[in-house]
């Protein structure tokens, strides 16, 4: 990792989309995925604690981070480490490109696979869908007709279903263990907003103006 930093990275303003804890041979596994606003590249932070250890940043979802990547030689480039963190607020997130439908989320899945079969996690934004549930399996199905078989808890499907009260959503999902877990899910909204932003400081990433998502009216699983 040392050497690591000493690369030049990418700057970015990065949405802080989804924070996992697990264990794992008595460490403590944080998985954070981040979203870059402007370069449009998923990363993931993978970080190990033992005992009492703190996290190296203290991250939240729905934080923004103009800051500076890394990403570790792979050949799908996904896992990545923080180089410096230069601000951070509970901004609103502009999202733009790369919602994608059922079909598409399929065949992105086999072409990843294809070039990286040990590929473990793969992220993915889905928009334009409607959660519903058959025989005991939730769904996330889109305006085509195709559908995602979602893999989070009853609880959590039923959580999503009640934010949703029904109506169209989009959402960050990440493709694991040959599953589909939706990780954060707002109101899909069809207008893009056409405002440009503008920037006083040269040291500040300018965030790009596209469909506006309030942190507030993102709802992230837990």
């Amino acid at each position: 990792k040392a050497d690591l930093i000493q690369k030049k990275g990418i700057r970015d303003a990065w949405s802080v989309l989804a924070i996992e804890q697990t264990e794992e041979d008595k460490l403590r596994v944080e998985s954070i995925w981040l979203y870059g606003m402007n370069t449009h590249k998923y990363a993931l932070l993978l970080n190990f604690y033992g005992g009492n250890q703190m996290p190296e940043h203290n991250l939240t979802q729905g934080l923004l981070l103009d800051a500076e990547l890394i990403y570790y030689p792979a050949a799908t480039a996904i896992r990545a480490t923080i180089k410096e963190i230069y601000t951070s607020d509970m901004l609103p997130l502009y999202i733009q490109g790369n919602i994608y439908s059922s079909k598409q989320i399929y065949e992105q899945i086999a072409n990843e696979l294809t070039q990286n079969p040990f590929m473990e996690r793969l992220p993915f934004m889905i928009g334009n869908i409607l959660l519903s549930i058959n025989d005991n399996q939730w769904w996330a199905v889109d305006c085509t007709g195709y559908g995602l078989p979602l893999a989070n808890s009853e609880e959590q499907c039923w959580n999503l279903l009640a934010y949703s009260k029904g109506q169209p959503i989009a959402g960050f999902g990440i493709y694991q263990d040959q599953a589909f877990y939706l990780k954060a899910i707002w109101l899909d909204e069809t207008s893009p907003i056409k405002a440009e932003l503008q920037t006083e400081s040269k040291d500040q990433l300018p965030v790009p103006a596209y469909q506006q998502i309030h942190t507030a009216d993102i709802y992230y699983i837990k």
